[in-house]
């Protein structure tokens, strides 16, 4: 999940981009927006499921196993820092 959502921010970003540079072009900025959420949500929905095609069970596993060992040791600092501070 976090990779497919990662790879949609980064497209997302990039679209805009581009469709920034359509909109001053004189594209009709719905049609750039809709192009935008459209190639976005195809790019983002092809590696997730590339992602669960080609990565084997057990290392998608461990990936998902090491996020949340990140986000529960990073969770605990800041829950230690507020703390101290309050």
């Amino acid at each position: 999940m976090i990779v497919e959502t990662g790879t949609g921010l980064l497209v997302g970003v990039g679209l805009a981009a581009a469709g920034t540079a359509l909109v001053i072009g004189g594209a009709p900025v719905i049609a750039v927006t809709a192009g935008v959420v459209v190639t976005g949500a195809v790019v983002t929905a092809a590696a997730g499921w590339a992602y669960e095609t080609f990565v084997p069970q057990a290392t998608r596993e461990k990936i998902d196993e090491g996020i949340r060992d990140t986000w529960n040791g990073a969770k605990d600092k800041i829950g230690d820092a507020w703390d101290a501070v309050f």
